[in-house]
């Protein structure tokens, strides 16, 4: 993660990646610009000092010290370049729907689109509560990123996958390149219908594959991806520096077009700090087991803020009584228990016959029932 809350080259909101049939939208990402009029321009944006406002600033309590909101003109800009998107793909459904049919047509069952329309809610919603600094930042960027996304997503489904699905050689191709981040291809076929649907490509092969006929004009050296993308955008200007103190990596490994642990792992990075607890101090991310990272040896651990509290004597222990000993209360007077000693003093002498039994007047004795009929001569 770099200072401005992107993830350099590997970055999809900046340059091309890897071309997924499973996430084949993530080509058609709008290409960062400059100019004043774009509709997408606060996608880009990049927060300022005086964009964040303080709530409380001569709070001296330190209840609220360093928690504020970003300005509501920059809010209300993010806000207006949602709602559009939203309007373009009610007003796709609209003219898509069936008179007397269903209202809801499948762009809007997509799942990535419904995934995207949520988090946009409540992403805004958090936006409006006062934060700190760093965290308004994390959720400002999270925001911009799954608004390009959904435009992505949007492009995909209205204006190209019809015409992927269906490709032939009779699709004329468009006058112009797509102004989107485009894709690394390296299968010809599906470079050929990116090329013909006017998506901007570059063809990744292995040297072995060239075929010998192929000439090579000129060898070039990669450039400064920086500078690569300055040239693309007409001066878009994105900042390569490492934030201070350095972030630990957040992913390594292979790039790959069916596993997508990488665009994963930056999305919870972002995620994870931009939702948690208002309280709790943020914290680097954890580098898994299978993926080292020499990074995450220079992140320092997570530390609580301790709070003096006083220690207090432990208390004493509870005395153990017997459940069979009577408890002394207002609720059993001692009278009652006169009341049941003439009871048992008037039982044992009410019947000549009565056995002196170890169970008392629990239970009968069988021996007492027994003998009634030898005493008296009765059976």
């Amino acid at each position: 993660l770099r200072k401005h809350s992107h993830f350099g080259e590997e970055d999809p909101l900046y340059f091309p990646q890897p071309f997924s049939p499973s996430l084949p939208h993530l080509a058609l990402i709008p290409l960062p610009s400059v100019d004043e009029t774009n509709k997408h321009r606060i996608a880009w944006y990049h927060l300022h000092d005086s964009d964040f406002i303080l709530v409380s600033p001569e709070d001296e309590s330190g209840s609220s010290g360093g928690l504020g909101v970003i300005t509501s003109t920059v809010r209300a800009n993010m806000q207006r370049a949602i709602d559009a998107a939203k309007e373009r793909l009610v007003a796709y459904s609209h003219s898509t729907s069936v008179p007397d049919g269903p209202n809801i047509t499948n762009i809007e069952d997509d799942k990535y689109l419904r995934d995207y329309s949520c988090s946009l809610q409540w992403l805004m919603a958090q936006l409006n509560c006062a934060c700190t600094r760093t965290r308004s930042q994390m959720a400002f960027a999270l925001v911009q990123r799954i608004y390009l996304e959904m435009i992505a997503r949007i492009d995909w489904l209205i204006a190209y996958k019809p015409l992927y699905n269906n490709m032939n050689f009779t699709v004329k191709r468009p006058e112009k390149v797509a102004r989107v981040v485009g894709a690394l291809v390296g299968n010809v076929e599906t470079a050929e219908h990116l090329w013909r649907l006017g998506i901007p490509l570059w063809l990744v092969r292995d040297m072995k594959t060239k075929d010998p006929s192929l000439r090579v004009d000129k060898w070039l050296a990669p450039g400064d991806p920086a500078g690569n993308l300055a040239l693309r955008t007409g001066g878009f200007q994105l900042s390569m520096e490492e934030a201070e103190p350095p972030n630990p990596n957040v992913w390594t490994g292979m790039l790959n077009i069916s596993k997508f642990d990488q665009y994963t792992a930056m999305s919870q990075l972002l995620r994870r700090s931009a939702t948690a607890h208002l309280y709790e101090e943020e914290s680097q991310p954890t580098p898994s087991a299978s993926q080292p990272s020499t990074a995450s040896l220079r992140s320092s651990p997570r530390k609580r803020v301790k709070v003096e509290t006083t220690t207090l004597p432990p208390p004493p222990p509870p005395t153990v009584r017997s459940k069979f000993v009577e408890v002394d209360s207002d609720v059993m007077p001692s009278a009652i228990r006169a009341w049941r000693d003439a009871s048992q003093t008037v039982g044992q002498h009410f019947n000549a016959n009565a056995y002196s039994s170890p169970l008392g007047y629990f239970l009968p004795d069988p021996q007492m029932i027994a003998g009634l009929g030898r005493d008296t001569g009765n059976f």
